[in-house]
Order: C-alpha cells, then structure tokens, then sequence
C-alpha cells in the first residue's frame, strides 16, 4: 500500500493505504500530482526539468540532455496516463513497470529525448544516464497544473 496525492473537483486529497484496484479506478477519473518531493522545474515557456538532492536540474536541450546548476522554482505537477508513442522529444514522463507505481521515485521520472531515448537520474549516484529501453508497461506525461 502506498499514499498518492490526487486532485478531484478542484481539491487535493491524501490517499493512504489504497488498493491497485483503486488506483487504476483513479487513474480515470481524477489527476494524479506529482507528489512534492519530485521537483520539476520549469525553464522558459515551454521547457521542464526535473531537479535532484543536490540541486542539479536534468533539463532536455537540443535534442540531447545536460545538466544545469540553475536553482529556479519548483512548479506543481500532475502525471496523466499515456502511451509511449505519445510522448515527444522534451516532454517529461513517468514510467512504470508496475501496475501499482511508486511516484515518490526520483529516477522513474525522464525527459523524453527521442522516440526510441530517455535520460532520467540513476537510482544509485547523482548521475543521470542515457538509456534506449522503452519497454515500460505504464507511461505518464508529466503535466504543469
């Protein structure tokens, strides 16, 4: 069991303790937030990032990724349910191989690089790193609120 935030009807509701089978129901019919200890960053217009423990923020440039220092606020998310084949270079994403996903996880979160490429935070340091694999079971588009 995990707690998720959702917004419904304009309001944010905890949910503690709930079942798959709820959160499959909740994926339909309410917007799930991103919870606030991932920080997604915003960079210009259009143009997001998602910022690590140490303050470097993984931004989507130039058909490629890199690292940035800048340290601009955070803005309030939502994940909406998609396919892979949705997503478009520069989009941020959330990907799960679970039906029941943990979104508190830093490095399921990615920045869309090419139809076929993902860069995201390792689980393990504070690097980020390329991959090529799409073979993730859920996707969500990262949305501002």
């Amino acid at each position: 069991m995990i707690t998720i935030t959702v917004m419904k009807d304009g309001k944010e509701i905890s949910l503690s303790d709930i079942s798959e089978e709820t959160l499959l129901g909740l994926r339909k019919e309410t917007e799930i937030l991103v919870p606030n200890s991932i920080k997604i960053v915003k960079f210009g217009q259009k143009d997001f990032g998602i910022r690590n423990e140490f303050d470097q923020t993984l931004i989507y440039h130039k058909f490629s990724w890199c690292v940035s220092n800048d340290t601009e606020g955070t803005i309030k998310c939502k994940l909406t349910p998609c396919n892979r084949g949705d997503l478009k270079p520069g989009d941020l994403a959330y990907r799960s191989k679970f039906d029941y996903p943990d979104f508190e996880r830093l490095n399921a979160y990615c920045i869309i690089i090419d139809y076929n490429k993902y860069a995201n935070w390792s689980a393990t340091v504070s690097d980020s790193v390329l991959t090529n694999r799409c073979n993730w079971k859920h996707w969500y588009k990262v949305e501002e609120l």
